[in-house]
């Protein structure tokens, strides 16, 4: 019904990648669920976790779970740079 990712570099810094869950079990509780069991295995084994997310994404859900907003640099890579 749903399904996150979670990408670790091995040392500190934890990645939250992917949040899906199927439009039939939406606005149950699926996704905060699943999130909160992410944060709760990374817990005690690194620094902190990090989520990249769209605005509205970021203020509708992740920060509901947990999550402050934070600056984030971004190259386009569609774009040359010559």
């Amino acid at each position: 019904m749903g399904f996150v990712n979670v990408a670790w570099d091995g040392d500190v810094h934890f990645f939250l990648l992917d949040t899906t869950v199927h439009p039939t079990w939406q606005r149950r509780g699926v996704g905060r669920r699943l999130v909160e069991e992410a944060i709760e295995a990374c817990r005690g084994h690194g620094e902190w976790l990090h989520v990249d997310a769209d605005q509205e994404l970021m203020v509708g859900f992740y920060q509901r779970c947990g999550f402050k907003p934070t600056a984030a640099g971004l190259v386009d890579l569609s774009q040359s740079d010559g």
